[in-house]
């Protein structure tokens, strides 16, 4: 009898262990297969620099910038309608260069335009563009956005979408920022991610349409690398052929521009429609002159577009 009741106690000891590996088990597979369902899906909470307040840079330590601002001390300040330069922070004397000869005097705010990297564009989607109304924080100090002209683009236009989830990890955006508040400090921002598929003649009436409405005040900053994984030699002929481009912003030629972004060249071609300009090349390099010991090279193009007077 003792026996018996031994054996009924080692039974259900059995099976209580049973029971608690099989929980532990659908447990841990129902937490993987959640994570893998989602690991494709607009979820950036944890991302770099998220929280609920701010926008940030993966590039937070002033000393980084320091030695850059110094190479361009003796940048000459011009009045510009729009420009095109690089996100790739290895480059970051260029981009100082760039920001250092823009004349602050009449910039009020900077629509900043660039390509959506990690493709979170679903075909599903329709816009064309998705832009943040939340401020950033730079070792600089706070780059407010321009909240009034952005509510006033989105309700012009069905095809931009305000959302900030994708500008916790796209870095076409977040490398620019602390530049832009280190020499343009009293802009605001209206900052667009852009679709990747081939959308250039609406790009281009979406230029034409916030430039409607920011008007005066405003400049287009495109943030786009050019050749990439490129033989030197190739990157320079390359980078020729999209500079002829860049110097008529014939939105159909733009397609043929090696870029990041032709995207956002016809966003821009759209703004500066109505405008008299020149391009003015300010820096063509590769990113051997900035030290990579890469085999191929990632390609940079940075100018001004300048109102003809």
């Amino acid at each position: 009898m003792f026996s018996s009741a031994l054996n009924r106690q080692k039974t259900r000891g059995v099976a209580v262990v049973f029971f608690a590996v099989t929980l532990i088990f659908v447990l841990v597979f129902w937490g993987w297969k959640n994570l893998l369902e989602n690991k494709n899906k607009d979820d950036f909470s944890g991302k770099i620099g998220s929280n609920n307040k701010f926008l940030e840079s993966y590039y937070q330590n002033a000393e980084d910038y320091k030695k850059s601002f110094s190479t361009a001390a003796e940048m000459k300040k011009i009045e510009i309608l729009g420009g095109v330069t690089s996100h790739h922070f290895l480059a970051r004397d260029l981009i100082a260069h760039f920001f250092a000869g823009i004349d602050p005097q009449k910039v009020e705010r900077v629509i900043l335009v660039g390509p959506d990297h990690f493709h979170r564009f679903s075909a599903s989607d329709d816009h064309l563009a998705e832009v943040s109304k939340m401020s950033w924080k730079t070792p600089f100090g706070e780059v407010r956005a321009d909240e009034k002209i952005i509510d006033e683009i989105v309700k012009s236009s069905i095809d931009i979408k305000e959302d900030s989830r994708l500008f916790y990890e796209e870095h076409s955006i977040y490398t620019l920022v602390p530049f832009l508040r280190y020499y343009l400090p009293k802009a605001k921002i209206v900052p667009l991610i852009v679709r990747n598929d081939n959308r250039l003649f609406e790009l281009g009436d979406l230029g034409k349409k916030v430039y409607e409405i920011s008007g005066e005040g405003s400049i287009v900053i495109v943030s786009s690398d050019f050749s990439h994984e490129a033989e030197i030699q190739e990157a320079k002929i390359s980078d020729q052929n999209s500079i002829s481009k860049l110097n008529n912003l014939n939105i159909k030629t733009i397609g043929s521009i090696k870029n990041d972004c032709s995207n956002c060249i016809a966003f821009l071609s759209g703004f500066l429609r109505n405008n008299q300009k020149e391009f003015f090349l300010l820096e063509n390099k590769t990113s051997a002159d900035f030290g990579s010991k890469e085999k191929t090279v990632t390609s940079y193009v940075s100018g001004y577009y300048l109102p003809i007077k």
